[in-house]
This record gives C-alpha cells, sequence and structure tokens, in this order.
C-alpha cells in the first residue's frame, strides 16, 4: 500500500509537467529542453514534494 501511493504520486506529478510542456506555446526544441529538465530532476522534485505534503500534515 505505502508504495502505491509512491507510484500514484510520481505518475501525478509526471502527468501535471507533461501538460504543462503541452500547453506551453512553443515549438518542439523548446518542449524537449522542459522535458529534459523534468528527467534530470525529477528526483529532486519529487523529493521535495513529498516533504512538502509531510510538512503540510505536521503543522496542519
Amino acid at each position: 500500500m505505502h508504495k502505491g501511493r509512491h507510484n500514484r504520486d510520481y505518475d501525478s506529478f509526471i502527468s501535471l509537467k507533461l501538460d504543462e510542456i503541452e500547453a506551453l506555446n512553443a515549438n518542439n526544441d523548446v518542449k524537449r529542453m522542459h522535458l529534459n529538465d523534468i528527467i534530470e530532476n525529477i528526483g529532486d522534485d519529487l523529493q521535495k514534494k513529498r516533504k512538502d505534503v509531510r510538512h503540510e500534515r505536521i503543522h496542519y
């Protein structure tokens, strides 16, 4: 169960980022640069997201 939540978080996070890239009014090269940035930084972004969620649960 615990692992499933992380997979769902990952899927949601990636889907959101891909939607943001798709919505850009930019050519494919610019979109590709954004995609490469996501690939390079996904671990750090997910870890930060988890910390933010934990912080909200503790303080609210």
